[in-house]
């Protein structure tokens, strides 16, 4: 079986946070290389540096933000500063792509959500991701 978009990383398949088991009864890997990546996005999201043995210095540290007062700016720019430096994320990603944008009203409390877009590198194109992340629920919706 041919995988979409090689370049970007194949992986096994994951659905709110779990593994899949195809339809032989194995685990199911992805056979597309964007959802791959998203996949890796989203995992970085949710985990801090040191949580991983062996990927020490993987992950956005976003959860030890959240007890500050106005977290939204610091989040953003640990989301951004994710994308541009991890060494499992960041080779995959148009640098210049990176846009990190605080949802909500900015005189509301915090509620958590954040716009995320990106361009991936793919073998002959770029591809856009657009994302928009609840770092309160840990939940994702893809936009396009």
């Amino acid at each position: 079986m041919a995988i979409a978009n090689y370049n970007l990383g194949n992986d096994l398949y994951m659905k709110g946070g779990d593994l899949v088991v195809g339809v032989d009864g194995d685990l199911a890997t992805c056979d597309d290389g964007l959802v791959t990546l998203v996949q890796d996005v989203i995992h970085g999201l949710e985990t801090t540096p040191g949580d991983l043995f062996g990927h020490e210095t993987s992950g956005a540290g976003v959860r030890r933000l959240l007890g500050e007062d106005d977290p939204g700016d610091l989040v953003a720019r640990a989301i951004s500063d994710f994308l541009l430096y991890d060494p499992w994320v960041a080779p995959r990603i148009v640098p210049e792509s990176i846009d990190v944008t605080r949802l909500g009203d900015e005189e509301a409390p915090f509620d958590g959500r954040f716009r995320i877009v990106f361009s991936a590198l793919d073998a002959d194109t770029t591809t856009n991701v657009n994302l928009v992340w609840n770092a309160n629920t840990n939940t994702v919706e893809e936009l396009a």
